[in-house]
């Protein structure tokens, strides 16, 4: 989980200079989970998260369906373990964007996860000539959405 000073820089700098905020995380339930705790905190910090949290957060990354699209060999994933499909239902309770909840939707049905470094088997400059472009124009076209729906 992120530490309370980096969460505290990261909205530091949000309130500081008022550029959007991105999170690339591994499309697994962990990932989406550090992702999640940037935009509304943790409960170990409960106390706290109103100053450190950055609910305007938009997770940019790879959805289950990027990776299907990517064509990766089965070597490169994992099944969803108890836990993780536990850590994935418990997110999506949350109050969450259409998008974040469709996200977290298409990896219980996929059942799988991965990392970045799978990514690896196209080639080590594939992710930033093709895939960290094409999130960015998702980005720009309005595919990204923030954290909490109701922002």
């Amino acid at each position: 989980m992120p530490t309370l000073q980096t969460r505290d820089f990261l909205r530091f700098l949000k309130q500081r200079t008022g550029l959007p905020v991105f999170g690339l995380c591994d499309p697994d339930p962990e990932g989406i989970s550090i992702l999640a705790t940037y935009a509304r905190g943790s409960c170990n910090s409960a106390y706290d998260n109103f100053n450190i949290s950055v609910p305007s957060i938009c997770w940019v990354g790879l959805s289950s369906s990027d990776m299907i699209k990517l064509n990766l060999s089965e070597t490169n994933y994992s099944r969803l373990s108890r836990e993780d499909k536990t850590m994935l239902k418990n997110l999506w309770q949350d109050d969450l964007s259409d998008v974040w909840k469709r996200r977290i939707e298409e990896m219980i049905s996929f059942d799988k996860k991965a990392s970045f470094e799978a990514i690896h088997s196209l080639g080590f400059d594939y992710f930033a000539t093709n895939l960290l472009p094409d999130m960015i124009n998702k980005v720009r076209e309005g595919y990204v959405q923030v954290y909490f729906s109701l922002l």
